[in-house]
């Protein structure tokens, strides 16, 4: 990609960010097939304003700018190119996507110019099914944008995008940068912040099964092989309706993480995403099990019996019951009190035998049923969850079990008379 330099700022952390222009069409010349995967961005989001991107096109409206991070560290004072596919789009992903997909289909428009220049929106999207050979990356809603826009090359040609890009930043500046600057769009989901915060410190995508791309047996319970899922695949809310066995979400899995340093129930929100990544140090619990594999592949292989184990009880059910990140934050603040975390490992190995000799307090359709009653005008109900599997999982521990019908959740003034006791039994 050729480009024009302006100015550039040098942060004292090392990392320079040039101010550049270049014309679209170098630009979307230049992006890697790969260009939507870096790990760092959310996926595709739907955003009805972006989707009137073509008419900045064809008009020189004013595109912001786009933030690129280079691969690999270049002067671009005294270089005024970029080498194809040796940057990652840092802030700009949704525009990008867009773009890339009106140029591909402006392409297509003017490869088949004279077979495609009387035809009908309906016929239009038939013949681009049916003759997309060259597999220009796009589809027939962009197709249709480009022709009624009267969209060309030369438009991509001619208009001069603006560019930050950023050299010299190590991957925990790049999401520190990624965090800032979606700070002032859409806000980023707090999960996929969640995801991005640990990123660099851990290394999880090494466990995934590389037979996680392709099809899945219909029976959740026979899988026998482990997936790292993500936020921006499958958000957190709709994960345990598709949970299947050896399918481990990364948030929920950090949830638990942080629940074991915790010891009680939480919330996730902006603020206490805040407080962990400025008080990280703190944090030792945390620290001491992504800072070795050992305690890393530990946790897996825990998450692993729990999803054997609830299978083996629950079935399909029980996959979903340990699918919920409410359940997930209860389950691990309560056996992080029992936990040694100094040899986790054999505690882990421990505590399995307690959870196995006690499973029929998991009873699911005794939680299913407890769900229903909760009073939803006192509680909200995935705080009740949290509690009840919180307070549950302890009894595991303790002189007296308990089970889900035990929770009075249908009477605010009985629940928290519940609680106070289990609390002060606990003490």
């Amino acid at each position: 990609m050729n480009i024009k330099y302006y100015t550039k700022r040098k942060e004292n952390d090392g990392g320079i960010c040039y101010f550049c222009d270049a014309n679209l069409l170098d630009y979307l010349d230049s992006i890697s097939d790969e260009y939507n995967k870096y790990e760092i961005q959310r996926g595709f989001v739907n955003n009805v304003f972006l989707d009137e991107i073509a008419d900045s096109v064809k008009n020189n409206k004013f595109i912001p700018p786009i933030v690129l991070v280079l691969k690999k560290p270049v002067n671009l004072e005294e270089k005024n190119k970029i080498d194809n596919g040796q940057f990652n789009i840092l802030d700009g992903l949704q525009r990008t996507i867009r773009l890339k997909s009106l140029y591909e289909a402006t392409k297509f428009l003017e490869d088949k110019k004279f077979e495609t220049n009387e035809l009908s929106g309906f016929k239009l999207r038939t013949y681009f099914k049916k003759n997309n050979q060259n597999n220009y990356l796009t589809e027939s809603s962009y197709i249709l944008k480009a022709k009624e826009k009267k969209l060309t090359i030369k438009d991509f040609k001619n208009y001069i995008q603006w560019f930050e890009i950023w050299s010299n930043l190590d991957n925990s500046q790049q999401i520190e940068k990624m965090i800032l600057l979606n700070a002032g769009h859409k806000s980023m989901d707090l999960k996929h912040q969640l995801e991005l915060i640990f990123l660099t410190s851990m290394n999880i995508r090494e466990y995934s099964d590389n037979q996680c791309k392709s099809n899945f047996a219909q029976d959740k319970c026979k899988k026998d092989f482990l997936c790292i899922i993500y936020a921006k695949d499958i958000s957190t809310r709709s994960f345990y309706s598709k949970k299947r066995k050896y399918d481990i979400h990364f948030t929920l899995f950090l949830d638990a993480i942080i629940a074991l340093e915790k010891k009680e129930p939480f919330v996730i929100d902006q603020k206490s995403l805040v407080n962990l990544q400025t008080n990280y140090l703190e944090y030792q619990i945390i620290k001491l099990i992504i800072s070795k594999d050992e305690n890393i592949e530990a946790l897996i292989d825990f998450f692993k019996f729990l999803d054997d184990l609830f299978c083996k009880n629950f079935e399909e059910k029980g996959l979903e019951f340990l699918g919920r990140e409410s359940v997930v934050i209860g389950f691990f603040s309560a056996i992080g009190n029992y936990l040694d975390f100094n040899n986790l490992s054999e505690s882990f190995f421990k505590i399995r035998k307690n959870i196995d000799e006690n499973i029929e307090i998991f009873d699911i359709k005794k939680f299913e049923n407890m769900k229903k009653q909760v009073d939803v005008t006192a509680f909200n109900i995935g705080d009740i969850m949290k509690e009840t599997v919180y307070y549950l999982t302890k009894s595991i521990f303790q002189p007296k079990i308990i089970k889900f019908n035990d929770f009075p959740v249908n009477n605010a003034s009985k629940y928290r008379a519940f609680i106070k006791g289990l609390k002060h039994e606990s003490k």
